[in-house]
């Protein structure tokens, strides 16, 4: 329009300039304005259309909001169907799950009963063995009191009775009657053509005579031999040409029954297993399958990394372990054993093939003289994926392969087995201790209790079993080795280690390392140790001279120590924890993918130190000043501590104290609680009575004066007899085991003063009244005056220094004092009783022998010397030990 415009004004301005007539121009004008108004109209038919083209978009702006408010409502129910779809997926996953679960454990089941398909009758072959092994055993021990009598000729209507007797007593040199029961001829006729003869005898001890003078017999074509059921003499047959052999050796050879043992080690068949049973093998061959099959599912769920890197691989100064788990979702798996630093150079880790073992040499430590071996050992439970039947026969392996290196071995760990209260011993009865030629007998590894004061009976609140434990017991018993819980005074009834519900953690020890073994101790669980295991701690001794250990650098004077750790503060230490360093370590464990030796003791080494911290804020630090280091204990949780023994620049009232609280500890623990009343009953009867025995001279003699020296044994004779016989109960203590003491320096004491009161004082009236009797009366109740209340506190864990000091203390006066009047009551009764011979025995007489009583009083008083000098040497070393020497020397 624009345009038009413009057209029009530049004709009318055209125009204008070129003179047209005015009718012309309103012509165009009108012209241009119809022209205008045609475009006007047709600009308005346009506008008109716009309109529409409005009502369309807003008729279309409503159909959006419509398809938008139906969009939204797509969009809610279409999240809700993804909803529902992730709901149908996980019930879906979960049984699929479930599916494989249940297809594993059908196929698992359908492996054991093709196991049991094929292997049809083995449990019942199983049971006739263990039957006919029974029978076996009831043959041997009905025929134990046998012997057989072999090259005696035969005679009609002969005595087999009569002709054993005179055999005896003629070729045998036996002066009396044998008690013989059954007597009879039996068997195949010998190279005479008789038939030997057996004989049971009536009594062991006549028996045993006669095998001590078979040796008589050689040359002879007489024979006398134990007897056995026809498998056993098979047996000992075969065995006959390698016991002659080990004796050319110049070794140690012992035949019980059909088992041979050389050197104290059964002898192993080459065409047998080391160390099984008869039926050992149908047991292996029933579950071999299994095995396999469980191999192959994880082969070696915890094997040891075997990369080479130096020493450093090979042992860690703070830590030795074996690599974790990969397969779970957990990093888990593994063993591990932690020391103190300055132990590493003691510590070699010796490396093998068993992923059930981790195998340690402790190189001189506890003894001297030799390397303990020390394995620690984690086996699966049974019917686990990881599980083996072969587990306790691969450490049997590895154990044998290495005994010739260490003769003193220690196992401790998780074995998961159960074995009750079962015998882990083979007991060889001196009824089976004989044969032909009885040189060279060894005796029973078992008597290495006896001899240590161990209990032969293996207590356990476990009365349960397993396939695991009978392994474990029948190991034990081919290796000479003991299961330690349940053995002493520390663990007397055989503690639960397991959920408080079963007893699955053991330590074993050797025959050869009981010696050093003191004491074996399960402690309360605690979930910072282990998940559902119980610590135990295990204790052994030197034997020999102290080694001290090579210390590093930590080991240095005015060390800080923390503080000692209880129990009650453990919900407290876990406050304590920096939560945030946890965290860190969590995620780096996440964050690693190349597990080596090097990241294994970073790891640790933070934990290690979290956990260090969180004890220096929770108990503190104390100082601790020039210390030496001895290898003491052995925890559960494969962890080596090592104890302080001793050099410090504390007062004598502290030295004192602090090793009373060691001997006290010490009692604590030796002292089981059942047996803390009757000490404590035992300790107070006899105090009463010689504090009664005390005060009664003293206020005699403030009565009478001198005149009371005369009327000792009238005043308390009688109530000193009383509480002298009970005194005997202190020998009878040690052993018995109710306390861990020497029974050397009561046997002393009491049988001194026993012979003193009850034979020289007692049968001699005129001694009654001599002044010597009233002093001594005085000292022995004077001395027990302090030495009762000590054992009284110390049965119930309470400590008084005065006491204490007193009780190692007032002997020192009194002891001496003590022993020189009872050589003086000796001295004095000498001549009285050769006066009235009383206790002498003159010729003739019944018994045909003399015995002169003041001879005997000579030889009482040279003992009394010798032993009030091993009494007065005990003191002074018990002083020593927890008092000291002194606070003269001490501060010199």
């Amino acid at each position: 329009m624009a345009a038009n415009t413009q057209q029009t004004d530049d004709e009318l301005s055209g125009n204008l300039l070129y003179d047209k007539d005015a009718k012309v121009i309103l012509m165009e004008i009108l012209k241009s304005l119809r022209v205008l108004t045609d475009r006007i109209e047709k600009i308005e038919k346009e506008v008109q259309k716009i309109d529409g083209i409005k009502e369309g978009l807003s008729n279309l702006s409503t159909r959006v909001q419509t398809n938008e408010e139906t969009i939204v409502e797509i969009q809610d129910r279409n999240s809700k169907v993804e909803e529902s779809v992730e709901k149908m997926g996980q019930i879906v996953h979960t049984i699929v799950d479930k599916y494989s679960a249940n297809a594993e454990e059908i196929s698992q089941i359908k492996d054991r009963m093709e196991t049991i398909g094929e292997d049809n009758g083995t449990s019942s072959n199983i049971a006739i063995k263990e039957l006919k092994a029974d029978m076996l055993d009831l043959k041997c021990r009905s025929m134990s009191d046998n012997l057989v009598f072999s090259g005696l000729a035969f005679q009609r209507e002969e005595s087999c009775q009569l002709k054993i007797q005179n055999f005896l007593l003629n070729e045998l040199d036996i002066p009396y009657k044998v008690n013989l029961g059954s007597v009879h001829r039996f068997g195949k006729p010998g190279l005479n053509g008789a038939r030997p003869i057996v004989a049971k005898f009536i009594h062991r001890d006549e028996l045993e005579d006669v095998l001590k003078n078979t040796f008589k017999l050689k040359g002879k074509q007489f024979g006398i031999s134990e007897q056995f059921p026809i498998e056993i003499e098979r047996k000992r047959k075969e065995l006959y040409p390698v016991m002659k052999k080990a004796k050319k050796e110049g070794k140690k050879v012992k035949l019980v029954r059909d088992k041979l043992y050389i050197n104290g080690k059964p002898h192993v068949s080459l065409d047998t297993k080391p160390n099984g049973t008869e039926y050992r093998d149908v047991l292996l061959r029933q579950a071999q399958q299994n095995s396999y099959r469980n191999k192959t599912v994880n082969e070696r769920p915890f094997k040891r990394s075997r990369q080479e890197s130096g020493n450093n691989d090979a042992i860690n100064e703070e830590t030795i372990t074996t690599p974790i788990n990969k397969i779970g979702k957990r990093r888990s798996g593994g063993l591990a054993v932690a020391y103190k630093n300055h132990l590493k150079d003691n510590i070699e880790y010796i490396k093998t093939e068993s992923k059930f073992v981790l195998w340690c040499k402790i190189s001189k430590v506890i003894n001297r003289l030799d390397d303990i071996l020390l394995g620690i050992i984690y086996i699966p439970p049974e019917y686990t994926s990881y599980s083996s039947i072969d587990a306790i026969n691969e450490i049997e392996m590895e154990l044998f392969e290495l005994s010739h290196k260490f003769s003193k071995c220690l196992l401790v760990g998780d074995f998961n087995a159960r074995t009750g209260s079962e015998d882990d011993f083979i007991f060889v009865p001196d009824s089976e201790s004989h044969v032909v030629d009885i040189e060279n007998i060894q005796i029973n590894a078992v008597c290495n209790l006896d001899q240590y004061d161990f209990s032969r009976k293996r207590n356990s609140r476990d009365k349960n079993k397993n396939r695991f434990g009978n392994q474990l017991l029948e190991f034990c018993k081919g290796n000479n080795f003991f299961i330690m819980n349940g053995r002493t005074l520390g663990d007397i009834d055989g503690k639960f280690t397991c959920r408080n519900s079963s007893v699955v953690d053991y330590c074993l020890c050797s025959a050869e390392l009981i010696q050093n073994f003191t004491d074996f101790k399960v402690h309360d669980f605690s979930s910072l140790y282990s998940d559902v295991h119980s610590p135990i701690e295990i204790s052994l001794k030197q034997t020999d001279q102290e080694v001290s250990t090579k210390c590093s650098d930590d080991a240095r004077t005015n060390e800080q120590k923390i503080n000692n750790w209880t129990n009650e503060k453990s919900y407290k230490f876990l406050e304590c924890l920096n939560l945030t360093e946890i965290e860190n370590i969590n995620s780096e464990i996440d964050d690693t993918t190349v597990v080596t030796q090097e990241t294994v003791d970073m790891i640790i080494s933070k934990i290690g130190k979290v956990l260090i911290n969180s004890a220096e804020t929770l108990l503190g630090l104390k100082s601790v000043q020039e210390r030496s280091q001895n290898i003491e204990k052995i925890n559960h949780g494969l962890t080596m501590t090592a104890k302080p023994l001793g050099q410090n620049s504390m007062s004598n009232e502290e030295e004192m104290m602090k090793q009373l609280e060691k001997e006290l500890k010490s009692i604590e623990s030796d002292v089981p609680d059942f047996k803390i009343g009757y000490l404590f009953l035992y300790n107070l009867f006899q105090f009463v009575g010689f504090t009664y025995i005390t005060v009664a001279l003293i206020v005699k003699y403030t009565r009478l004066g001198e005149a009371a020296l005369k009327t000792g044994f009238d005043t308390v004779g009688t109530q000193l007899m009383v509480v002298q016989a009970v005194a005997v109960m202190e020998i009878v203590h040690p052993l018995l085991g109710i306390v861990k003491t020497s029974a050397i320096a009561p046997f002393l004491q009491v049988l001194g003063r026993n012979f003193s009161l009850f034979v020289i004082l007692y049968h001699e009236p005129r001694l009654h009244t001599a002044p010597a009797v009233f002093c001594l009366f005085f000292v022995w109740s004077a001395i027990e005056c302090f030495r009762y209340p000590f054992y009284m506190l110390s049965t119930l864990g309470k400590k008084i220094g005065f006491i204490t000091w007193l009780r190692y203390t007032a002997w020192i006066p009194l002891y001496p004092l003590g022993i020189l009047l009872e050589g003086t009551v000796g001295i004095m009764a000498i001549p009285l009783y050769e006066d009235t011979e009383m206790f002498t025995l003159q010729l003739p007489n019944s018994a045909n022998m003399a015995f002169y009583f003041p001879y005997l009083l000579h030889a009482y008083l040279l003992l009394l010397l010798f032993g009030g000098y091993q009494l007065l040497n005990y003191m002074y070393s018990q002083r020593k030990k927890v008092i000291g020497v002194g606070r003269k020397k001490k501060s010199a």
